[in-house]
Order: C-alpha cells, then sequence, then structure tokens
C-alpha cells in the first residue's frame, strides 16, 4: 500500500511539473495517467516481491536460529519451535497458528513452503539427522548457522548500498527538475511562444519517456527482479486451513 500511496504522488508531481513546462493541462494529466499506470503495474510489484523476499530472509535467518539454539539447550522439537515462533508476525504468524493442529514434523516440512531458502532445506536434513542419529546440534548445524549469518550480513549490506544507490538516483534526476525550472522561469519572458512550438514539446516528452524508462531500469536493477505485467497475487500459503 505505501508504494501505491508513492508511486501516485511521485505520478502526481510529474504530471505537475508536465503541465509547468507545457503549460497545456492535457499534456499534464496525460503524464501523469501514464505514470501512474508504468509506476503502479510496473515499478510497484518490483518493490514488493524485493520486499517479501527480503522479509523472508529475516524472518528464515530468526527462525532458524532461535530453533536450533533452543534445541541444543532444551533437546526438544516442540519447545524450540515455540521459541521460534516468539518473534513470529504477520504472514508467518499466521502461517504457525493455521497449522498448529499438525504434528512437529509437519509443521517444520510445513514451513518449507514459505521459506524456499536452501538454508530451510539444509536445515530440515540436519534436524532429521539429529532425530535419528542425535549428537550435539550445535556441532551439527554449525556449518548452517555460519552460512545463515553471513548471508544476513551480506544481505544487509547490499540493502543499505540499495539505499545509497536510490539515494544518488533522486538526486541526479532532481538536478535536470531544477534545469526545467530555470528555465521555465529564465525564458518567462517568451515561454508561451516557446511552448507553442512542437519541436520543444516533443523535447519535453523524450524527457518524460526517458524519466519513466529510468524509472524501470533502475528498479528492476535496484530489486534484481523480473519485469513482469502479472498481477499480484496473495501467498498460497495463507489459504491454509486450519486442521
Amino acid at each position: 500500500m505505501k508504494y501505491d500511496i508513492l508511486a501516485i504522488l511521485i505520478a502526481f508531481l510529474y504530471g505537475l511539473l508536465a503541465y509547468f513546462v507545457s503549460t497545456s493541462l492535457y499534456i499534464g494529466l496525460g503524464v501523469g495517467a501514464i505514470f501512474a499506470l508504468i509506476l503502479l503495474f510496473l515499478v510497484v510489484p518490483l518493490h514488493v516481491r524485493h520486499d517479501e523476499k527480503e522479509r523472508k530472509r529475516h524472518e528464515c535467518y530468526r527462525f532458524l536460529s532461535s530453533f536450533i539454539i533452543s534445541l541444543s539447550v532444551t533437546q526438544s522439537g516442540e519447545r524450540s519451535l515455540e521459541a521460534a515462533s516468539l518473534d513470529m508476525k504477520g504472514e508467518e504468524k499466521a502461517i504457525y497458528e493455521a497449522i498448529e493442529t499438525l504434528s512437529l514434523d509437519e509443521k517444520i516440512g510445513y514451513f518449507a513452503n514459505y521459506f524456499t531458502s536452501p538454508s530451510y532445506a539444509m536445515f530440515l536434513s540436519i534436524y532429521r539427522l539429529y532425530q535419528t542419529q542425535g549428537g550435539d546440534v550445535l556441532v551439527l548445524a554449525e556449518p548452517l548457522l555460519k552460512e545463515i549469518t553471513l548471508e544476513e550480513a551480506s544481505g544487509d549490506a547490499l540493502e543499505k548500498i540499495r539505499w545509497r544507490n536510490l539515494f544518488n538516483f533522486a538526486s541526479l534526476w532532481a538536478m535536470s527538475y531544477l534545469v526545467l525550472g530555470f528555465t521555465r522561469w529564465g525564458l518567462s519572458n517568451f515561454y508561451s511562444l516557446l511552448a507553442s512550438s512542437t519541436s520543444y514539446l516533443a523535447t519535453e516528452m523524450v524527457y518524460f519517456a526517458l524519466v519513466l524508462v529510468g524509472f524501470v531500469l533502475f528498479a528492476k536493477r535496484l530489486t534484481g527482479e523480473k519485469i513482469s505485467f502479472q498481477r499480484r497475487k496473495k501467498d498460497e500459503t495463507l489459504t491454509c486451513k486450519k486442521v
């Protein structure tokens, strides 16, 4: 929802900017409408999918860490799962509550549908090995704990870089907005004549097209997601019924 609101706000601002530089209400409305469509149906889904993956990455790290550490202390899978559930919220919590009547193995196995990370599949193998052969679970899971800790740290560092790149991207385009503003005010004496020029308006439309293409390509690169025209779907795991 926050991305939808932001997309509409950006579309409104660009529509306003288009009207400002063209003095044409139709051009302003057209640019605003096109920006709204592209941002809502192309750019926003990229960020939504990226945020979902980031959220699940954090949740998987917390789940595995809490479960393994608790299991090393309690030697009880049930109590370890309860400990891991303490930090759950939102979709993850809803899934946990929906499968509360299942057996421990079924619960842990079911979360493989939610946590699609290879780390979770490795965790399942380690847990099954622990169930059959016993031993020190911290020793068995040491490589996994190191891997998920490294993944978490690397993912957080990459997110900081993404935010820095986003700031740089916004700053560069902001400079171009200033150029448009200076052009509009600096040439105010004969701007009405300039705005009636077809070549000038065409140049302005090329500018807005480049901005829009830049938004889409940057969002694709920033999120690492593929562009898709499919509608956003609710996670199927939420459709599971309580047993």
